[in-house]
């Protein structure tokens, strides 16, 4: 799983990070960044894997706390969007149990044979009549 997961974070979301600015040591500027900010070395692993292979992040009651403000002040701004996405797919969805039920409804014992094409034309009648489409 891990192997997958680093696979759509190098083909999707490693190019969406910002870039990370070059110290320039005698720019004033650069200098004052240079000791103010942690520096990553070359040879340093990338996000992904400083992620997967850094501390556990402490246990967390998220009831009490936004994971998405957590993720925009994380330390991860190429992981950030991917949280973000995956975050933001609901974990279930009502449509879908309500289609499920309409077709049990629909497809009773007397009509097993039903094709599915016939199934999905008398779904969508049902679905235009209950909601005044057609009449």
């Amino acid at each position: 799983m891990l192997a997958k997961n680093r696979s759509i974070w190098e083909s999707e979301y490693r190019q969406q990070g910002p870039q990370l600015p070059r110290y320039n040591p005698e720019s004033r500027h650069d200098s004052f960044l240079a000791r103010t900010q942690p520096r990553r070395a070359e040879h340093d692993q990338n996000e992904f894997d400083t992620y997967i292979n850094g501390p556990q992040v402490p246990l967390t009651s998220w009831s009490d706390h936004n994971v998405f403000e957590w993720w925009m002040h994380s330390e991860f701004p190429s992981l950030r969007q991917w949280a973000f996405d995956v975050l933001s797919i609901p974990a279930m969805s009502a449509e879908v149990e309500r289609v499920f039920s309409q077709a049990r409804r629909l497809i009773t014992v007397d009509r097993n044979r039903l094709g599915s094409e016939m199934v999905e034309q008398l779904a969508c009648m049902k679905h235009w009549l209950d909601h005044n489409t057609v009449g």
